[in-house]
């Protein structure tokens, strides 16, 4: 795959300046998985065992395009030490079919930390987290970790607040035995660095085994990434209804929008709260020559912001950290200057459509 010393030193640079939660596209092939690991290639994980990572399953190809591959698996997530690579894994043992997908969240801002279940901390199918900063309006993420005890544990997880124990709790949607020893990647999601928001499936947004999403850093969208987690409630949550099913995100082209759909095809149930965390810089591991360059400058700016670019400039779309749309403009040409004057002092999330592509940055409004 080609690369470019140019565009690397670019984005270091950007790195360096707005350091910040970010999307890697994991797509198992060949050359990374065998039978029932992946192998996940990232220069801001690979040696680094600390690294604040999570992921979530999908259906859908960076471009936007179906992968249609399912993974009804329980999975994991794993530092190999011998390899200095984090590794994706069927917890069964079952293989992990070549095409699949999955979101990786490498958090910078966010607060990730690991938590294990012990004998002091777990009760039937649940482990309570006892961490400073985990409260009932906490929007929180895990996946299963190996690392810490060896230990598999193939189930699949929710959580919710006790309002008796006033803690949140990790719990198995099986309702089975939660195993002492197991650990868990967990994050809390930080405003800063991302969009949190939730999404509650109903009637209305149901179609068989999936939810649709509506949430404008989304919509009509299908560069965008998310990682999400099952709120089953009390404290935060409305409804308390339990979802015994492995899942996986998916773009819907027909409809323009982000859907949350269950690996077996079981239908989806309504009720079903998922927090959802959308970071604002999708990105892969290898840049490509042709991949789609942007400038914006100057950066921060008080009033103006130069765009220019070698591609056809077709649309800028502005969006606050809450993921709310507040300015949009057609764009036709190379180069466009446009006015931010009106908007209030902060960071803002700016994404560039051309002809051949997106360019998504951070922007500060001084």
């Amino acid at each position: 795959m080609k690369r470019t010393i140019t565009t690397l030193i670019a984005l270091f640079i950007i790195a360096a300046t707005f350091a910040q939660d970010k999307i890697y596209i994991h797509i198992a092939d060949e050359e990374n998985t065998m039978e029932h690991l992946t192998y996940i290639d990232h220069p801001d994980l690979n040696g680094n065992p600390d690294a604040g990572v999570l992921f979530c399953q999908s259906w859908s190809l960076p471009s936007g395009g179906p992968s249609f591959v399912y993974n009804n698996n329980p999975t994991g997530i794993w530092y190999s030490t011998w390899a200095n690579q984090w590794v994706i894994f069927n917890e069964n043992f079952e293989e992990l079919p070549l095409g699949a997908v999955f979101h990786v969240y490498i958090a910078d801002d966010s607060e990730v930390f690991t938590h294990v279940a012990t004998e002091d901390n777990s009760l039937g199918g649940g482990t309570w987290i006892d961490h400073l900063g985990v409260s009932a309006a906490t929007y929180l993420f895990h996946s299963n970790y190996f690392n810490p005890n060896a230990m598999y544990n193939p189930r699949p997880y929710g959580n919710f607040w006790d309002q008796t124990l006033a803690q949140r709790v990790i719990f198995s949607q099986f309702m089975g035995e939660s195993p002492v020893s197991a650990g868990f990647k967990v994050m809390i999601g930080s405003p800063g660095s991302a969009v949190l928001t939730s999404h509650t499936s109903s009637a209305s947004n149901i179609n068989g085994n999936s939810t649709m999403i509506d949430h404008p850093a989304l919509n009509n969208n299908p560069s965008a990434r998310f990682i999400y987690a099952h709120y089953w409630g009390l404290g935060g949550a409305q409804y308390q209804v339990e979802l015994p099913h492995y899942t996986g995100a998916w773009y819907n082209d027909f409809a323009g929008r982000w859907t949350i759909f269950n690996q077996d095809l079981e239908p989806m149930p309504e009720n079903i709260v998922f927090d959802l965390i959308i970071p604002f810089e999708v990105v892969t591991s290898v840049v490509e020559e042709d991949e789609m360059e942007v400038s914006l400058f100057p950066n921060p700016t008080a009033d103006f912001l130069q765009v220019s670019s070698q591609s056809i400039l077709q649309q800028i779309n502005v969006f606050d950290l809450t993921g709310r749309i507040v300015l949009e403009r057609g764009l036709n040409g190379n180069a466009e200057r446009i006015d931010l004057s009106g908007l209030p002092a902060g960071t803002y999330i700016v994404r560039v459509s051309a002809n051949d592509g997106e360019h998504t940055s951070k922007v500060i409004k001084l």
